[in-house]
C-alpha cells in the first residue's frame, strides 16, 4: 500500500472512531439500542440537559430515536467493544505513520524542542516522552480488565468469585463473609456458562432475524397487494363514472378526493410498517453482532456483567417480535344508484368503504416426527399449517440419527427439542428454523416411552421405558436449553410410569394416565414440583380411566386441561383439581397427534387396533385431521362435534407431536 493510499485508511479510521458530539476520538465509547454510539462524557452532558432526573426517555443525538437508561445510569449502557478495538488500532497506525517519518537529528534533547516542531525526531521524541512509546490514556478496557481484573472496593482483593445468588463479582473473603452459604464459582467457570447463554441469545435471535427477513418481504408483498386492489377500485370507479353524464364533474372530483386521502394515508401506513420491520431487522443484527464480539473479544469478567443486559435485551426483541403486526387493507367500491336515490346520496358517483384489518405476523404449525402405519415409521419432518384448511407438507429435513416412533417432542423459544434419538435412545436433537437439526446432548438413561415438559429454560423428561433394563423408569432428569449438556438426574415421580402424557403449569409438571410397571393404568395424576424435585400424587383420580392409557393426550387451555382419549374427553381443573366428562369429544382414534393453536384443538392421524379371524392383531390407521373450536368445547352435546378440516399423506399413527411458529405467506 502506498503512503497515500495508507493516510486515506488512516483518516477514514479516524473519521469512523470520531465521536459526532464532541468531535473527538471516542472515551470510552457506549452503544445505543438504535446502534449510534457516544462517548460516555457526551451522553452524560447530553442527558443532563434533556432531562436531570433522567426518570424519563432521552433521545438519540443523531436519529432522534427515544430510549430508556438501564437502571437510570448511563454506566450501565452497553459498552461498544468493536470501536474500543477500533480505536486501539487506528492508534497504533497513526504512531506507526508518525514513527515513520522520523529522523534521527543528532541534536539534544533541549535543542531539538525548537528544531524538531513537527516531532520529526524519533530518537528525541522517545526521550521527550520518557524513552518509550506513550500508553493510550482510554487503552482498550476490554484487554485492561482481562489482565488486571477489577479490585474489591471492601476486601482489595480481586472480584475473581461470581455469586449465582446474588448475581454479581465478589472476591473470596466476600464469599467467606457476606455471602455465606451461596452458590459461587470462578469468573471463568462462570463466564463460559454465560457464554453457552449468550450463543442461546444469538441462536434466539437468528431466528428472529430469520422471521424478520419474512416479515419485511410479507410486508412489502400486503403493500403490492393494497396497491392492486386500489388501482382496481379506482378503474370501477371510473367505470361507474361515465355512466353519469352531466353530474359527473362535480361528484368524481369529490369521490376522488376521499379516494386520494385513504390512497395516501393507507400508503404511508403500509410505508411505516415497512420501515418498522426494516428497523427491527437491524436492531437484531446489532445486537446478535455485539454478543459476538462479546463472546470473541470480551473477557470472562466482561461476560459476567453484560449476561444480564444482553438476556434481557434479547428478551425484549423477542416480546417486541411477537407483537409486531402487518395491516392489510380490505377496499371495495359502492355504486350508487342515482335514478333513485340522487337526493338521498351525498355524492351520486358512490362512497369509498374502507376496512383495516390486522393480519398475524406468524402462524401456528403442528410438527411431526416418527409417524407409524403400524408396519414402519418415517424419519420425515411434517409441517401441518393450523389453518380453516389446514396444509400438509413434508419440510424433507430428517434427523440424521435413528428415529424410534415412541421419541418425545417439545417446543422452547420457537426451537424444537426431540429426546430419545440414536441406538441408545439417549440422544437430544433440536431443530432450529434457520440452522436446522442439530445434536444438542444426551440423556442420562437412554428412554421411550417417555413426557417432557419445559419449565423455565429446562427441559424435564419423566419415566418412560428402558430397553437395556428392560423396565419401565420413574426417574426424572433435567436438560438446561441453555448450557445444552449432558441432562442430570434430578429426581423421582411417584410412580414409574410408561405411555403417560405430561403438561407443565407453573413450576409443576402433571403427569397424566400411562401404564406402571405392573402395566396397571395410572388413575391419579402425579404432580412434580421442579422447586423441591417432589412429586405427589392427587386424591382425585380419573373418574373413569379405561381404554389403552398410551392413546390418553393432554392440552393446557387457561387453567384447564383437555384429556383425550379414543373412548371419551376429560376437562380437568388445575386449581380446583376437579374433574367434567364430556364424552361426545372422543377422538373415536388411538395414537392421534394433539396439538392447539389461539382458536382450536386439532387431531391428527391416529388408528384403531384389529383383530382379524385369524387372531392377527394389526392397526387400522386413518389420516384425517379435525377440528374443534375452543367455544364449541363448551357448548351442548348436540351442537359440538369434530369437523374433519384435510388429510395426511398417508394413513398413521402420530406418537410425537409438537408446534412451531413460522412466518405468514
Amino acid at each position: 500500500m502506498t503512503s497515500s493510499e495508507n493516510n486515506d485508511v488512516i483518516n477514514d479510521l479516524n473519521d469512523i472512531t470520531q465521536c459526532s458530539v464532541c468531535l473527538r476520538t471516542f472515551v470510552d465509547p457506549r452503544i445505543l439500542p438504535c446502534i449510534h454510539t457516544f462517548c460516555l462524557k457526551c451522553l452524560r452532558q447530553m442527558g443532563v440537559k434533556q432531562d436531570e432526573s433522567l426518570s424519563h426517555p432521552l433521545s438519540c443525538p443523531l436519529c432522534r430515536q427515544p430510549f430508556s437508561l438501564p437502571e437510570n445510569s448511563f454506566d450501565a449502557l452497553n459498552k461498544n467493544f468493536f470501536m474500543t478495538k477500533l480505536i486501539q488500532t487506528t492508534k497504533k497506525l497513526n504512531l506507526k505513520e508518525k514513527n515513520a517519518k522520523r529522523v534521527e537529528c543528532g541534536i539534544s534533547t533541549a535543542c531539538c524542542s525548537s528544531h524538531c516542531q513537527d516531532i520529526s525526531c524519533l530518537k528525541c521524541s522517545q526521550q521527550a516522552s520518557g524513552g518509550g512509546e506513550e500508553e493510550d490514556e482510554d487503552d482498550d478496557e476490554v484487554s485492561k480488565s482481562s489482565q488486571s481484573g477489577i479490585d474489591c472496593k471492601q476486601h482489595s482483593a480481586k472480584l475473581d468469585v461470581y455469586c449465582h445468588d446474588c448475581q454479581c463479582l465478589i472476591c473470596l473473603k466476600c464469599l467467606i463473609d457476606g455471602h455465606k452459604g451461596h452458590r459461587g464459582e470462578t469468573v471463568a467457570d462462570a463466564a463460559n456458562g454465560f457464554s453457552r447463554e449468550i450463543e442461546s441469545n444469538i441462536a434466539r435471535l437468528s431466528t428472529l432475524r430469520f422471521l424478520s427477513c419474512d416479515l419485511t418481504r410479507n410486508s412489502e408483498t400486503q403493500k403490492q397487494k393494497m396497491v392492486t386492489e386500489l388501482k382496481n377500485t379506482k378503474m370501477e370507479i371510473k367505470k361507474k363514472s361515465e355512466e353519469v353524464k352531466d353530474l359527473i364533474d362535480r361528484h368524481l372530483q369529490s369521490l376522488l378526493e376521499d379516494f386520494s386521502t385513504v390512497e395516501r394515508e393507507k400508503l404511508k401506513e403500509a410505508d411505516i410498517v415497512k420501515l418498522e420491520t426494516e428497523r427491527y431487522e437491524t436492531m437484531l443484527s446489532g445486537l446478535e453482532g455485539y454478543c459476538k464480539e462479546v463472546l470473541s473479544k470480551g473477557s470472562p469478567t466482561d461476560v459476567c456483567q453484560l449476561k444480564n443486559g444482553l438476556n434481557q435485551r434479547t428478551k425484549e426483541l423477542e416480546r417486541l417480535f411477537y407483537k409486531t403486526e402487518i395491516f392489510s387493507l380490505k377496499l371495495s367500491f359502492k355504486a350508487t344508484k342515482y335514478e333513485e336515490i340522487l337526493q338521498k346520496q351525498r355524492n351520486l358517483i358512490g362512497e369509498i368503504d374502507v376496512e383495516t384489518k390486522t393480519v398475524d405476523s406468524f402462524e401456528t404449525s403442528a410438527m411431526l416426527i416418527g409417524c407409524d402405519d403400524g408396519r414402519s415409521s418415517s424419519a420425515d419432518l411434517l409441517k401441518v399449517d393450523l389453518h380453516d384448511e389446514p396444509k400438509v407438507s413434508v419440510l424433507g429435513r430428517r434427523i440424521p440419527s435413528m428415529v424410534r416412533p415412541e421419541v418425545a417432542m417439545a417446543t422452547r423459544c420457537n426451537i424444537l427439542y426431540v429426546c430419545g434419538v440414536g441406538e441408545g435412545t439417549n440422544e437430544i436433537w433440536r431443530f432450529h428454523l434457520v440452522s436446522g437439526w442439530s445434536l444438542c446432548g444426551s440423556l442420562t438413561q437412554g428412554r421411550i416411552r417417555h413426557c417432557v415438559g419445559c419449565v423455565g429454560d429446562s427441559l424435564y423428561v419423566c419415566g418412560g421405558f428402558s430397553e437395556t433394563e428392560g423396565k419401565v423408569l420413574d426417574s426424572v432428569e433435567a436438560f438446561d436449553l441453555l448450557r445444552c449438556q449432558k441432562s442430570l438426574a434430578v429426581g423421582q415421580l411417584s410412580s414409574s410410569v410408561q405411555n403417560a402424557c405430561c403438561i407443565s403449569y407453573n413450576q409443576l409438571l402433571y403427569i397424566f394416565c400411562g401404564l406402571n410397571q405392573n402395566n396397571v393404568t395410572m388413575e391419579r395424576i402425579q404432580v412434580y414440583d421442579t422447586v423441591s424435585n417432589a412429586c405427589r400424587l392427587l386424591t382425585r383420580p380419573i373418574p373413569n380411566p379405561f381404554g389403552p392409557t398410551g392413546a390418553w393426550r393432554a392440552v393446557l387451555f387457561g387453567k384447564s386441561v383437555f384429556l383425550f382419549s379414543r373412548w371419551t374427553c376429560f376437562l380437568f381443573d388445575i386449581e380446583a383439581e376437579t374433574w367434567k366428562e364430556k364424552e361426545h369429544l372422543r377422538t373415536e382414534v388411538d395414537y392421534f397427534g394433539l396439538v392447539r393453536n389461539n382458536k382450536s384443538i386439532y387431531v391428527i392421524g391416529g388408528g384403531v387396533d384389529e383383530v382379524d379371524a385369524d387372531g392377527r392383531w394389526s392397526w387400522n390407521c386413518c389420516d384425517v385431521i379435525k377440528r374443534i373450536s375452543f367455544a364449541e368445547t363448551q357448548q351442548k352435546v348436540f351442537s359440538s362435534r369434530w369437523k374433519n378440516v384435510a388429510k395426511l399423506p398417508n394413513k398413521t399413527l402420530v406418537h410425537c407431536c409438537s408446534t412451531l411458529d413460522f412466518p405468514c405467506k
